[in-house]
């Protein structure tokens, strides 16, 4: 009898003992949803905090743009309170950010931060001239600068000198206040051909907002007139405006991403990790790559890699049906292959096809005229080649590992570099 009365004492010890680690560990269960649940609700307080004064900046912004424009429009010299003067002063432009069918940047916009580039004639009176030449030249920069500086906000008037058509849309787009809830936040960097800048990319149900750490230190180095030619810094874009989503690379990962827009522009975001890029993708709508390349408008499709987007695109058999221009196609391998016009590491290229570049006529039949596809350029020349070969089998640096070209063609100073020849054509024109 004693031994039955303990063995049931024991049994229900132990009974009692589980209902009170059940207990502990519901009530440490308990705990811990209420704290990630506070959390949540701090995070998301933070979060429309966030939304709600980047939405009074961008109103800001834009009521600076609309009142610069209006200002503009009147005080120009064909305006109701221009002058006579004016009219001998210089209409400066620049290659608007706008693409064509065939991704070709062809419209001019105002610019009204270009230059004849004083500095230089400065210098070189500084280096070649007498002092009656180098006070006159002084004389000359001083009077450029009062008649070119228009604004205290460079950055809103360069947009409003910009694409009208974007500005149609920043308007209607503000006029629809209705907002969804917040679907994702995540750090993100915002890369354009100026400046890459730090920031948070927020994503509602109907719309994408991206707002620059202006607490960055490296946001505050960047000088302001080189931030007035970034565009996007407080963006909103509405999901009604995207028509195509690619994948890209940044500093060889693939970790970025570029979204196309109905107004014939485009923006593009680095993320930490390519799991943010694909979280990214499956809260935008699905559009896929748009509709040009006979590909399925699907999430798949904006997440897969140049090759898979190659072999499935239906380009290739269009081009050997002669439906699309050599141009077309070509352009069509630099997009899928990651070639942007917001990162200039990543400009799009063509290939260099020809050699023969001193005849009056040329003979397209002849095989002569056409460079071998099969080697790189470097490899064209024999000497060359032979020099690079040697090289990379005599390689003996430690630390680096043995290579053909120590330079690449594709780098952003390579292409500022070709850009700078364009100065004088696509910059600036007198009126």
């Amino acid at each position: 009898m004693k031994d039955h009365i303990v063995r049931v004492a024991n049994e229900a010890e132990f009974i009692l003992n589980r209902q009170r680690a059940e207990d502990v560990h519901k009530h440490a269960e308990f705990e811990s949803n209420c704290a990630q649940y506070a959390a949540d609700r701090r995070e998301e307080e933070r979060m429309c905090d966030h939304l709600i004064s980047a939405a009074k900046h961008r109103d800001h912004v834009t009521a600076n743009q609309l009142k610069q424009k209006i200002l503009n429009i009147l005080t120009n010299k064909h305006g109701a309170w221009g002058t006579m003067s004016q009219s001998q002063l210089h209409d400066f432009w620049r290659l608007d950010y706008w693409e064509d069918d065939l991704r070709r940047r062809r419209r001019f916009v105002r610019n009204p931060f270009g230059s004849t580039h004083p500095d230089v004639s400065l210098k070189a009176l500084e280096d070649y001239g007498t002092e009656e030449e180098e006070e006159e030249g002084l004389k000359s920069k001083k009077t450029f600068r009062s008649q070119s500086v228009v604004s205290q906000n460079p950055e809103a008037e360069l947009m409003l000198e910009g694409d009208d058509d974007a500005v149609s849309l920043l308007q209607e787009k503000e006029m629809d206040n209705l907002a969804g809830p917040v679907v994702l936040s995540t750090p993100a960097q915002l890369v354009s051909p100026v400046v890459v800048v730090h920031g948070t990319l927020s994503i509602t149900t109907t719309e994408i907002y991206f707002e620059v750490d202006e607490d960055d230190p490296t946001f505050k180095k960047i000088h302001t007139k080189v931030l007035a030619y970034s565009e996007g810094l407080h963006g909103k874009w509405m999901f009604s405006e995207i028509r195509a989503v690619f994948s890209r690379r940044y500093l060889l990962q693939n970790t970025g991403l570029e979204v196309f827009m109905a107004n014939r522009t485009s923006v593009m975001f680095n993320f930490p990790d390519q799991a943010t890029v694909k979280r990214v993708v499956y809260s935008l709508p699905r559009v896929g790559v748009g509709t040009s390349y006979g590909l399925p408008q699907a999430r798949r499709i904006s997440l897969a890699t140049p090759r898979q987007l190659f072999k499935s695109s239906n380009m290739t058999q269009r081009w050997q049906r002669r439906e699309i221009s050599n141009f077309e196609y070509l352009m069509f391998l630099n997009t899928i292959a990651g070639r942007t016009y917001n990162d200039l590491n990543q400009y799009p290229v063509f290939p260099w096809v020809l050699t023969n570049y001193e005849s009056e006529e040329l003979d397209l039949t002849l095989p002569g005229n056409f460079r071998d596809l099969s080697k790189p350029i470097g490899a064209l020349n024999p000497k060359r080649a032979v020099f690079y070969a040697e090289r990379y089998d005599t390689w003996e640096e430690d630390g680096i590992p043995p290579h053909h070209y120590a330079s690449l063609y594709s780098t952003a100073n390579t292409t500022l570099l070709w850009m700078l020849r364009l100065v004088s054509t696509h910059t600036h024109t007198h009126t």
